[in-house]
């Protein structure tokens, strides 16, 4: 392919995600030229073949912060976890936490600036690890049984961050744990026609919670 340059005046066009057939739209025949699916919030480029790509425009200057917190409901929510197991709450269907509004159109992107997992429980520290999905479906582990994902739900998960492990205040009155992660941004880009975020966390070491125990998810997003 011979270098393509691409005009500051070039056009753009703007359509539904119904009017792709083939990978291509009837009329879009500007070589470069960007598409906005009204429908959709996707942005797609036109190659060189006429057909579209998804156009992943670079983040920045839209700093945010989501955080979800979950009681463990689980009968037995005091059971020690061992290293592998799935942490989350009876209340939920699976062990994914959904984080809404981390995109900020549908099959968006984002670089996960820093992560933070707390607790209301003092002087626990494991290592914790968050999986970070496009999509609540699939097979996933519930409380306190090894994680689990399945061949046809990789594709689903779409990163992940390994927290140090997590540590609490000196004075008697603390009564939290947490860690923070924050060395590398992580990337991230969902496929599906959804602006939220699906966490799940495995812990990596073993440790003994409290009964009904709150955990608290943060994470601070630069989206598009």
């Amino acid at each position: 392919m011979a270098l393509i340059v691409i005009p500051s005046t070039a056009i753009s066009y703007q359509a539904l995600s119904t009017d792709i057939s083939g990978s291509k739209i009837t009329g879009a025949n500007y070589i470069g030229a960007s598409v906005f699916l009204i429908d959709t919030g996707a942005w797609m480029r036109v190659s060189d073949d006429l057909t579209l790509k998804p156009l992943y425009i670079p983040t920045g200057g839209n700093i945010f912060r989501a955080d979800k917190e979950f009681t463990n409901l689980t009968s037995g929510s005091d059971t020690a976890y061992v290293a592998g197991d799935a942490i989350t709450s009876g209340s939920h269907s699976s062990a994914l936490i959904e984080l809404s509004g981390v995109f900020r159109g549908d099959k968006g992107n984002a670089n996960i600036l820093s992560s933070q997992v707390s607790t209301n429980t003092r002087g626990i520290v494991p290592s914790l690890k968050l999986h970070l999905f496009n999509t609540s479906s699939g097979s996933y582990a519930t409380d306190n049984n090894p994680w689990q994902i399945v061949y046809y739900d990789v594709l689903k998960e779409i990163g992940t961050i390994t927290l140090p492990a997590m540590t609490s205040g000196c004075a008697a009155a603390s009564n939290t744990s947490y860690s923070i992660y924050n060395t590398i941004q992580t990337p991230i880009v969902t496929s599906n026609a959804t602006t939220s975020l699906y966490v799940g966390i495995e812990t990596l070491t073993a440790f003994t919670p409290v009964a009904s125990q709150k955990y608290t998810i943060t994470l601070f997003i630069d989206n598009n």
